[in-house]
């Protein structure tokens, strides 16, 4: 399975390469190596750091995903929910990271993967969903699941 961290877009949904050109300009020893049209295995100086994957309106793993997401929502309370639950409903694209750890430091890992978080988080309208953690806007945590 894996852990995953997940940008949720409201907005134009990116494509791999506007992403690997905006994580490129925060640091250049980034590259996507791709495995398709929507998908990419990251690559920080050779070493993989995670698989990046986006999945828009209308694909049968968006839908899935995105049905999965609001059904982890039951039980969950909390001033997020609301917000949550209508970036869910209104979301356009899923840029889906499952994070490659490869027996590293858990830290050095998230580092290598920061400049695309970044970018998705400066550039893609939305909420970012971590597996085990919860909702962020920003750096807010704004719903723990």
């Amino acid at each position: 399975m894996g852990y995953y961290i997940r940008r949720i877009v409201t907005g134009p949904p990116p494509s791999l390469a506007e992403i690997e050109r905006g994580a490129r300009e925060m640091d250049a020893d980034l590259t996507f190596e791709s495995s398709g049209d929507a998908s990419a295995t990251i690559l920080m100086i050779g070493d993989a750091a995670g698989e990046i994957d986006v999945t828009v309106k209308g694909e049968n793993l968006f839908d899935a995903e995105i049905e999965e997401l609001l059904e982890a929502l039951d039980g969950c309370s909390g001033k997020g929910l609301a917000k949550v639950r209508d970036t869910l409903n209104s979301a356009t694209a899923i840029v889906a990271v499952r994070v490659l750890f490869g027996g590293r430091d858990t830290d050095e890992v998230l580092d290598d993967l920061e400049p695309v978080l970044d970018w998705l988080n400066a550039n893609c309208s939305g909420l970012t969903q971590a597996d085990d953690e919860g909702y962020y806007d920003g750096q807010d945590l704004i719903l723990e699941n």
